[in-house]
């Protein structure tokens, strides 16, 4: 290969290297602009994703964690947390329970579960549990069931 050849050649793979990245911001750009429009609609039907005190807003410490988790199980009608049983625990067995049910949103305000973005989005998409829920810390602990309130 002569060295014009080898140059032209360099020259189309970083053209093609561009045009990829252009691509992938562009992709970005307009997953964040939908992001942002299905935010502002959740945001106004009070629609929760499981983990979340308020529309895009996670629980950030195990009161309002456990909470939430405890709204969403009633509302699939999953067995509360049980004794000796995590936060954490709990989560995964609302999660499973979330995601087989077609993975709802829950409004708190009264309870309801609404059409939510489907299951196929969670487990392949977001890679399930595991690899989408970030546990709190302290969440693998033995929930005291005793001192737990009623919920609303």
């Amino acid at each position: 290969m002569t060295t014009e050849a080898q140059r032209r050649q360099n020259r189309e793979r970083q053209q093609r290297f561009r045009d990829r990245k252009k691509l992938s911001r562009e992709e970005a750009d307009y997953a964040a602009e939908v992001n942002e429009k299905e935010l502002d609609s959740r945001v106004k039907a009070g629609k929760c994703f499981l983990g979340e005190v308020s529309p895009g807003i996670d629980a950030d410490n195990l009161t309002d964690a456990l909470q939430v988790a405890r709204e969403m199980a009633r509302a699939l009608g999953v067995v509360d947390v049980q004794p000796g049983e995590s936060l954490l625990a709990l989560e995964r067995r609302v999660f499973d329970a979330w995601t087989d049910r077609g993975a709802p949103f829950l409004i708190r305000t009264t309870q309801e579960l609404v059409s939510g973005w489907g299951r196929d989005y969670w487990l392949e998409h977001c890679g399930g549990f595991d690899e989408s829920w970030t546990a709190l810390s302290g969440s693998n602990a033995p929930v005291d069931v005793s001192s737990l309130p009623d919920l609303p």
